[in-house]
């Protein structure tokens, strides 16, 4: 989870021999969220690859997105908001890294947080997760 200014993050992984899945809501302030599933995740070192699917205005995207793993937290890669690393079709509905091994985790670091609070952000509206933000904001 990550919470600054407004602008909330949640990512929800479930690891299985094979694959890592799960959700990742992108929740920035006064814009509009994307809200989506994970899938295909492979770990290779420190680094999670995965198949991001989400909607926002109304329109689907399929787009690789990558974190770099640091002890329980991850750490979001910026690239896929450029272009010097990053390719989209035309109607940016799809998006790929150029090269996997140039990728920059210069993003937000997404902090661990207990299951109970994790699964209540997965299952709430985004109202709770405001609110959880304001609690999150006072224990910290």
């Amino acid at each position: 989870m990550y919470a600054s200014n407004g602008d909330t993050i949640s990512l929800n992984l479930q690891n299985s021999p094979t694959e890592t899945s799960g959700t990742l809501d992108i929740l920035p302030y006064e814009k509009d969220s994307r809200m989506g599933t994970i899938s295909n995740g492979k770990m290779s070192g420190d680094n999670l690859f995965a198949l991001f699917t989400s909607s926002q205005e109304g329109q689907d995207s399929e787009c690789e997105i990558a974190f770099l793993k640091n002890g329980e937290d991850y750490i979001f890669s910026n690239d896929i908001y450029g272009e010097s690393n990053y390719q989209y079709n035309k109607d940016y509905t799809k998006g790929k890294f150029i090269d996997k091994t140039k990728i920059k985790f210069d993003g937000e670091v997404l902090k661990k947080v207990s299951s109970c609070s994790f699964s209540v952000l997965a299952s709430v509206s985004l109202v709770y997760v405001l609110i959880f933000y304001v609690c999150y904001l006072t224990l910290v």
